[in-house]
């Protein structure tokens, strides 16, 4: 998989998950109690994540792990994410230090799997493909006569251009 403008990692699965996909967002420890998150997981979006955010703050009643998060800022741009999160004291290092470490803890994992794609067909029934390279087989042929099309009809308006222009 591909995501236009996502800077995060994409890990293929292997074994039995084959065709599965690990995506992973971006962060960076800013000091021992600090990081910032860069990048959330491909379907995770920024207003969900703030309240997971939320139930992680001291005071948060309604959370396992309320009082983790001492505070966060929202530091974001219209095209990219940014959180900088304060952890209680020792926090961070534990979450360094357990098993799947930070991005486990903080939820910058996601899984995607391809086995179960179901799309339109040139036709415009439903069609379920079972990857990537059976969809390009399959619109391949009506995607090469549209850019035909396509360049016919451009050749045309150049051609009618060129005759006004040389009369």
């Amino acid at each position: 998989p591909w995501y236009r403008g996502f800077t995060g990692e994409i890990e293929a699965k292997t074994g039995k998950d084959a065709g599965s996909f690990v995506v992973k967002g971006g962060y960076r420890e800013v000091d021992e109690n600090t990081i910032e998150i860069t990048e959330l997981p491909v379907r995770t979006w920024t207003q969900g994540y703030k309240q997971f955010l939320e139930g992680m703050l001291a005071g948060a009643a309604d959370s396992k792990d309320a009082g983790v998060v001492k505070d966060f800022r929202e530091n974001h741009t219209d095209r990219r994410v940014s959180f900088t999160v304060t952890f209680a004291d020792g926090a961070l290092s534990a979450m360094l230090a357990a098993p799947g470490g930070v991005a486990k803890r903080m939820k910058l994992d996601t899984t995607v799997s391809t086995s179960n794609m179901m799309l339109f067909n040139a036709s415009g029934q439903i069609t379920k493909y079972g990857g990537a390279a059976e969809v390009i087989a399959e619109y391949y042929g009506p995607r090469l006569a549209l850019y035909g099309s396509r360049k016919e009809a451009m050749v045309d308006k150049l051609e009618g251009e060129w005759r006004k222009l040389s009369n």
